[in-house]
């Protein structure tokens, strides 16, 4: 007889009875209820269900029992993750042994009699093994990425081992995760009771990096991640050139002293040793004095200098100057979009991408030709930490206007069906200006989506036209992209593309509104495009700084899916230029000699920005008269917000059943169930003369993000709903402080009132948890 309990699987339960020591060998283990050398009782499972049963014929009620309990306690154990925080994955492709050994490891409690013990520190979310050693995870990313990629052995006598099959580099385990916050400081330390004993001296958070050689690696993620990262070596050798590279990189760094201690010896070199030797005060005190000494990065030095006379020529010192040198029309520097340090070579910005390739092998050939060859590295990692130092700009060589309005002459090159010359003029020029406003801030106020259509018969020269208006951009930046549209085409496809270029020329319009609505609209009105990376835990987030523009023939402008007007649609008539007779006006005309000045194009754009004050009240009229003519707005999207104004319309707690809940990052929100909103949903699509279903399937398509921060998620039962972010610190009474009615503010009242952490704004969150 066999019965099932719980929901397993066999991994989990070879793991649990492996910690409990008594592993699964060949589909048997020893029995829970009675002493036997031989492996008496079968463990198998089926369909996701434990079946347990012992042939000796003990009772089956204890022995399910029995089992229940091995099982559940090492599921508690290792699913809470209080062992490393957040951090319960494995990469996909990686050691088996790893994520076997790593399940099957028990979370150590208080100090133990072992290695922490010795070093007089607490084990915080580490496991034990069956030998009962302490093991610190090795996590991906500098301890951000999420993944146990490999574990490291604490043992008295017989030091630390990492386990066979680790990816140690660029992995650390940072103790105190749970009070990082954004920008925080996290000292990286070489190992774990270092880390431990700084994190227990100053309270700030510390990464064990497993090694020296590893630190650097360690600050670097740290930093990609937003963190100020600080280096915390030893004082050895090893330790000291390791805070030379870390300076040399713009990281602060610390160590500590042992001048005043007669007792050190030659083993005696790391925080942990001064506190053993001296007091944990004194390291607290030592940490202090140096974090709030002004922090000066050292210049790089030339490793030539200590090439032991390998390299008898003098060699740069400051690499700052080399380059300078060898680029004298403009310095380096970091480009706004890409993030990227960037030299000005061959009459345009090119990035200093990869060793012994493009601007970097020019400074490399002049590092050589001095003397300095062995300093190729030393320079890429300079370069490195020149990026990190400086800010951000837009790479746009701006010529000096000559006061010609090449912009005038480029709209009257277009016969429009309604807008008169002017009106052309302002439009373009308004276009343009916003979408440099775009890219320099893509959340700020004065920048506008608006995807600018060009409509005409086919021939007419459109793309010609567009190309005219990409090269004001194009110029020594290239800051210009073409996206086709493909079948699969991904959404970090979009994201990359409308991330890195100011504008973005879109073929075949038509055939984007039809096969990819949701991603256009989404990456169309959202500030932030957000895509998951392979093999890591944490997706990609990145501005959406381009604007759009895009050509399409008579009858073919379907409706606009974002619903908010989003299309500036200019309507060309006539016949192509080439086919006019010397009575007819062609659609476009190319009769302006200096329309194609892209530098003084873009000089105009931006000499204009400083005084623009945006479209004129006629202009704005015949715009929208155009705009709903050309591009009905969808009746589903109309739908969908009327639903989503009634539910922020209802009173935030008088709803039944309304739940508090948080995102994927653990944000609040006030999650309201389906039953709560079916009547408003019913109401919404019987207002357009719609069935509930067709705004579910809306709904549903991957999540619906409702540009208001109202998110319409379609789930089980149990999850399927409204999700709203609320601010928490808040309670019930403060909300219903502000009500007239007592039950509690309107939705829209929160909104205008900040309840809900002032997200009245369109919010770039793609995936929301449906799980408290």
């Amino acid at each position: 007889m066999s019965n099932a309990i719980r929901k397993d699987n066999q991994g989990e339960v070879e793991a649990a009875f492996k910690a409990s020591g008594n592993p699964i060998k060949h589909g048997k283990a020893r029995c829970l209820l009675h002493d036997d050398e031989t492996p008496s009782m079968s463990v198998k499972v089926e369909g996701e269900r434990l079946f347990v049963h012992c042939y000796a014929g003990c009772d089956q009620n204890e022995l399910f029992t029995a089992a229940r309990r091995l099982v559940d306690d090492h599921r508690g154990e290792y699913r809470s993750g209080a062992s490393i925080g957040r951090v319960v994955s494995f990469p996909k492709q990686h050691d088996a042994g790893i994520r076997e050994d790593w399940l099957g490891f028990v979370e150590a409690i208080g100090q133990g009699d072992g290695y922490c013990k010795q070093k007089g520190v607490q084990r915080y979310g580490l496991r034990v093994d069956k030998n009962g050693h302490d093991v610190v995870p090795m996590v991906s990313d500098g301890g951000i990425g999420g993944e146990v990629v490999g574990y490291q052995s604490l043992t008295i006598g017989a030091g630390k081992k990492n386990a066979t099959g680790s990816a140690k580099k660029g992995s650390a385990y940072i103790i105190g995760r749970d009070s990082l916050k954004e920008g925080a400081r996290i000292i990286v330390c070489e190992g774990y009771a270092t880390a431990a004993t700084v994190y227990e001296a100053i309270g700030i958070p510390a990464a064990c990096a497993f090694g020296v050689g590893n630190v650097l690696s360690v600050l670097e993620a740290l930093r990609r991640h937003g963190y100020d990262a600080i280096c915390g070596c030893d004082d050895d050798e090893k330790g000291k050139e390791a805070e030379d590279e870390a300076r040399q990189l713009g990281f602060r760094a610390i160590r500590p002293s042992f001048d005043s201690i007669h007792l050190r010896t030659k083993d005696h070199d790391d925080w942990n040793d001064l506190a053993t030797l001296k007091s944990i005060e004194a390291v607290r005190e030592q940490i202090e004095v140096q974090l709030s000494a002004p922090f000066e990065p050292l210049p790089m030095e030339d490793t030539a200098k200590k090439s032991k006379g390998k390299n008898k020529k003098a060699a740069y010192a400051d690499y700052q100057e080399l380059v300078r040198q060898q680029f004298p029309q403009k310095p380096p520097r970091k480009d706004l979009i890409s993030g990227r340090l960037c030299v000005f070579d061959r009459n345009q910005w090119l990035p200093i991408a990869s060793e012994g390739s493009g601007p970097l092998a020019v400074v490399q050939s002049a590092v050589c030709d001095s003397g300095g060859f062995y300093s190729l590295t030393p320079l890429t990692k300079h370069l490195k930490a020149w990026e990190h130092s400086s800010e951000g700009e837009l790479l746009l060589d701006v010529a000096d206007w000559d006061g010609e309005e090449r912009l005038k002459a480029l709209a009257d090159c277009l016969n429009a069906e309604v807008f008169e010359k002017a009106e052309v003029y302002e439009l373009l020029t308004h276009w343009l200006i916003t979408a440099l406003r775009k890219a320099r801030d893509p959340k700020g106020k004065a920048s506008q989506n608006m995807v600018l259509v060009f409509q005409g018969a086919q021939g007419i020269g459109k793309d010609r036209f567009i190309d005219v208006i990409l090269n004001i951009f194009r110029g020594p930046a290239n800051y210009v992209a073409t996206l086709l549209i493909k079948p699969n085409t991904s959404e970090r496809d979009w994201g990359e593309v409308l991330s890195s270029n100011i504008l973005v020329s879109i073929p075949e319009f038509d055939r984007l509104q039809s096969q990819a609505v949701s991603t256009f609209k989404h990456l169309v009105t959202a500030t932030e495009a957000t895509w998951d990376r392979k093999y890591e835990a944490d997706p990609v987030t990145k501005s959406v700084r381009a604007s759009i523009v895009a050509s399409i023939n008579p009858k073919e402008v379907a409706s606009d899916p974002t619903g908010a007007r989003r299309y500036l649609l200019i309507e060309l008539k006539g016949k192509p230029d080439s086919k006019c007779g010397k009575d007819e006006t062609p659609a476009i005309r190319w009769s302006y000699a200096d329309v194609s000045d892209p530098i003084q194009l873009l000089a105009e754009v931006v000499a204009k920005e400083k005084s623009w004050l945006g479209l004129s009240e006629r202009t704005i009229k015949k715009l929208e008269e155009v705009q709903q003519r050309m591009t009905p707005s969808d009746e589903v999207e109309d739908a969908i917000r009327e639903f989503f104004d009634s539910v922020r319309g209802s009173p935030a707690w008088s709803l039944n059943n309304a739940t508090k809940r948080k995102d994927v990052k653990g944000e609040p929100c006030l999650f309201i169930p389906t039953p709560e909103t079916r009547s408003a949903l019913n109401d919404a699509a019987a207002k357009y003369g719609l069935s509930a279903n067709t705004l579910r399937a809306r709904l549903g398509v991957e999540g619906y993000l409702e540009k208001e921060s109202i998110r319409y998620a379609p789930g089980s039962k149990t999850s399927r709903g409204c999700y709203i972010p609320i601010d928490l610190s808040r309670t019930e009474a403060q909300y219903k402080e502000i009500s007239e009615d007592g039950y509690g503010p309107s939705m829209e009242t929160a909104f205008q009132s900040g309840l809900f952490g002032g997200q009245s704004t369109p919010r770039s969150r793609t995936m929301w948890s449906e799980d408290d």
